[in-house]
């Protein structure tokens, strides 16, 4: 899968264009494998980072089918976002780690990377981030996440 795209939606949506028998259940496809529950120890950091007026944002390789339907699941937890970029077949799924995605999402929210703070679970988008001058940690726990920010002022 990860030889044709990062994007499970974007795998999903070619396979089913091959195997075109297969796409009546596309849209039930893509619910069982990307059944995705936010880390309810986030909730507690999110909110406290919003109280704190800092501005929150989600950069994700989930697709926008995807992430429209867990919007829809978790209504309460979005409203505290003040943007969220997802990929989108429009740009060909161009997705983190991939330095063009980050431009992507920097110019999109006319954000600059000096001024920025990166939390993502893995290895190589945190060295993408890196490579462009924004700060970044690998997320191992919230209460990592919230001692890395107290030392750097952000709460």
């Amino acid at each position: 899968m990860l030889s044709v795209t990062r994007v499970s939606e974007a795998y999903l949506i070619k396979l089913c264009q091959k195997h075109t028998r297969l796409l009546p259940y596309l849209e039930t496809i893509i619910d069982i494998t990307n059944a995705i529950t936010p880390m309810p120890q986030m909730f507690a950091l999110i909110e406290q980072l919003k109280e704190s007026g800092t501005k929150l944002y989600i950069f994700s390789n989930i697709g926008k089918n995807t992430f429209e339907k867990l919007t829809n699941h978790y209504k309460h937890l979005f409203t505290f976002f003040d943007g969220i970029h997802y990929v989108e077949e429009h740009n060909d799924w161009l997705a983190k780690p991939n330095h063009n995605a980050y431009r992507e999402f920097l110019k999109k929210f006319n954000i600059d990377p000096q001024h920025m703070v990166f939390i993502d679970d893995k290895n190589k988008n945190i060295k993408a981030a890196h490579a462009l001058g924004i700060t970044a940690f690998v997320y191992k726990s919230a209460h990592q996440i919230m001692r890395a920010l107290r030392k750097m002022n952000c709460l």
